[in-house]
């Protein structure tokens, strides 16, 4: 798990989804091995349905989905249980571009040029099989478990702590 997985992982876990799940997703998917997988990404909303891009293929989160689709999105739009599927119609892929590039063009630029894809729709396309477009549709099948925020608590005890020992403090 790299760094910026652990802090928004540990964003969601404080309690902080709500603000963190404007830009960012938690994915929870079934690891290949055994057990659960979570990972950060950035999304975009749009028609109901989520939408990732990837540059490169070989993400664990990503060799997860191709074995079992289904997954748990906690985002801004709420929790919810989903089905990843690959954009690869040049219709779609265009569709797919033209929110990024509304709405997040640096990701879209930094994600084409990590590829070597020049940054237009056409060469999108044309590169379709060497980038990854998905689109997350919601289910009502068996997915894997949300992150509780199961350390809420920590924040509301920790100012109540520091309140505490500034009390302490000025009574020496």
């Amino acid at each position: 798990m790299n760094r910026s997985d652990a802090l928004g992982i540990l964003a969601w876990r404080l309690g902080f989804g709500w603000l963190v799940g404007r830009r960012y997703l938690l994915l929870t998917t079934s690891d290949r091995t055994d057990g659960l997988r979570r990972t950060v990404l950035r999304y975009q909303f749009a028609g109901g349905n989520i939408y990732v891009i990837s540059a490169r293929g070989d993400e664990p989160w990503y060799q997860d989905l191709r074995i079992t689709a289904r997954a748990t999105i906690q985002a801004a739009p709420g929790p919810r249980s989903v089905v990843a599927h690959r954009i690869e119609l040049p219709d779609d892929v265009r569709e797919v571009f033209d929110l990024f590039h509304r709405r997040d063009p640096a990701r879209l630029r930094d994600s084409l040029t990590a590829v070597g894809v020049e940054y237009s729709p056409d060469a999108a396309v044309a590169a379709a099989d060497r980038f990854r477009w998905l689109v997350f549709q919601p289910t009502g099948s068996p997915t894997p478990p949300m992150q509780p925020p199961d350390l809420a608590w920590l924040l509301p005890v920790g100012i109540a702590g520091a309140a505490v020992w500034r009390l302490i403090g000025r009574h020496r």
